[in-house]
């Protein structure tokens, strides 16, 4: 009798554990803030002042759209040190697409289906010429510094 009781036990315990809710591991989803500096010099290292730097669109993984940016807001020349910075918060008020935080910056957030953007920019001058480059950003590379020859 306690034999079969036993060999009962081992039959209906499997089974008991496999009732009910799976076990799902949930992970906190997680936000870096996105930002862009770009950085223009001639052939020799030296800062090119003045060059435009304009934000054009920005495709981000969450939507799978190419967004364009508002006219007034995406736009800066370059300083005595030849660098433009887009902060989260101006890439936010281009009306490019990103997710944004409740603090009302850009973001990319942890999760695989909303990592990734890649923003398009419009680089130079009229005597420069223009040249489009497009600067991937991820979750885990959110800020990103660009480096852009003439």
């Amino acid at each position: 009798m306690k034999k079969s009781l036993l060999f009962l036990l081992f039959l209906v315990l499997p089974l008991a554990s496999s009732c009910g809710v799976e076990g799902e591991i949930i992970l906190p989803i997680d936000y870096h803030s996105a930002s862009i500096e770009v950085r223009i010099t001639d052939g020799y290292g030296h800062a090119y002042q003045g060059v435009e730097v304009r934000l054009i669109a920005c495709w981000n993984e969450w939507s799978n759209q190419w967004v364009q940016a508002c006219g007034s807001c995406s736009f800066r020349r370059s300083g005595a040190f030849g660098s433009v910075f887009f902060s989260a918060s101006e890439l936010a008020g281009a009306g490019l697409g990103f997710l944004e935080v409740p603090e009302g910056y850009a973001a990319l957030s942890s999760d695989v289906f909303e990592d990734e953007a890649t923003v398009r920019l419009k680089v130079g001058a009229p005597a420069l010429g223009y040249v489009l480059v497009d600067v991937p950003l991820s979750y885990l590379d959110s800020n990103k510094l660009v480096e852009i020859e003439f």
